[in-house]
């Protein structure tokens, strides 16, 4: 099967379907014994590293979001493409999950000590400082133009 099929994942999913087959078959009792039952496979799977954004995409996203603030007709799409450049700034300068940005409070970010506290996996309470200089006042002028962010409980 590894000289049939290039991928581990394949092999190992193949391998799991005839294994519980012939469970089934024997819980059946179908067959008296399952011939997997003694048998132990053990496939590893090599390491991918996650694929990176190449920097010149990333300054091509960013300019793209300080193009659209400057290109506002209106006070909404300015409040939109602040909050927009607050998010994208937020996840490079912090490395925070987007399921960790989306549950911010506004609580939770101190402007004063440029601080980020969130809850991470496992609901571990994890404060992180902002290194970003732009990305604090960002978020600082993002909580000023919009009135919806004083009266709710999340930032974003």
């Amino acid at each position: 099967m590894n000289k049939k099929y290039s991928k581990h994942k394949t092999v190992k999913r193949k391998l799991a379907s005839v294994k519980a087959f012939y469970s089934y078959l024997e819980y059946e009792e179908i067959i008296e014994y399952s011939p997997f039952n003694k048998v132990r496979t053990k496939i590893k799977e090599p390491h991918v590293l996650p694929k990176t954004i190449q920097k010149e995409n990333i300054e091509k996203i960013i300019q793209y979001l300080f193009d659209r603030v400057s290109s506002a007709k209106t006070d909404f799409q300015t409040i939109i493409s602040i909050r927009n450049i607050a998010i994208i700034g937020l996840l490079f300068s912090t490395g925070i999950r987007i399921s960790e940005l989306c549950n911010i409070k506004v609580a939770d970010i101190n402007f004063n000590e440029k601080t980020l506290k969130f809850f991470g996996k496992g609901s571990k309470e994890r404060i992180l400082y902002i290194g970003n200089e732009t990305v604090v006042d960002l978020c600082k002028e993002y909580k000023q133009l919009n009135e919806y962010v004083a009266e709710n409980d999340y930032f974003f």
